[in-house]
């Protein structure tokens, strides 16, 4: 929850897809970890640019933005394999790890983008890329459809949802406040008077800051849908 979080939501979302907040993953992500942006040079009221005919396809790494394509939305490009190809060719150290060891062959599997849509709507599976297995980048898409990595963060939001509560009770007193969940791992606390806010901790202590204003007002527009 700190600040490079906020940077990158912040420089980024605005590029991203209308979809961004709701409760739903993006498939492309979920399972191979690239995002896309739009590219348009004109904000919209609702805080997005305006979309485009091209898409940007970026594999994003801590701080480093890696751009793999851009591309039109026709063909469908969100389930083209040249994606990871590109990154693999580009960045072999990027996909060496996720490269799945021990595996010295794949049973024929089909990847072209029809059976991958098919696939990431609940079922976990392994790329051939120039015959070497891996593992898909971004956790893959489990059975119930929803992304493996925002699965196995479950237990973990469960505790961090735990300690905001506590923390705001003794820091906060019975200050009325939401939780509004941004991210698997991230909230944003709303108080009564519509400030937000998130938690800062170190090693010695933690405390409760607002956020910057802009930040603020972007969260409200998507949280009020306007």
């Amino acid at each position: 929850m700190g600040g490079c979080f906020w940077k990158d939501f912040l420089e980024h979302y605005p590029r991203m897809s209308t979809t961004v907040c709701r409760k739903r993953h993006d498939p492309l992500f979920s399972d191979w970890r690239i995002s896309h942006f739009h590219l348009g040079t004109e904000l919209n009221r609702r805080g997005f640019y305006t979309r485009t005919k091209h898409t940007a396809f970026a594999y994003i790494d801590g701080q480093t933005f890696r751009l793999l394509a851009v591309w039109p939305h026709e063909p469908r490009p969100y389930e083209n394999i040249r994606l990871l190809k590109i990154l693999k060719r580009d960045w072999p150290h990027v996909m060496e790890q996720y490269r799945a060891k021990g595996v010295d062959n794949l049973f024929p599997v089909l990847q072209n983008p029809e059976h991958i849509q098919q696939m990431r709507r609940g079922f976990l599976m392994m790329y051939d890329l120039d015959g070497v297995a891996y593992h898909p980048p971004g956790g893959g898409v489990v059975s119930s459809g929803d992304s493996a990595e925002a699965v196995m963060k479950h237990n973990r939001m469960a505790n961090l949802t735990t300690q905001l509560q506590h923390e705001w009770a003794r820091q906060m007193g019975s200050r009325p406040a939401r939780f509004r969940l941004l991210s698997p791992t991230t909230y944003a606390i709303q108080d009564r008077e519509g400030r937000f806010w998130e938690l800062q901790q170190t090693w010695y202590h933690s405390r409760f800051v607002p956020l910057d204003p802009q930040i603020g007002r972007i969260l409200e527009g998507r949280f009020n849908g306007s």
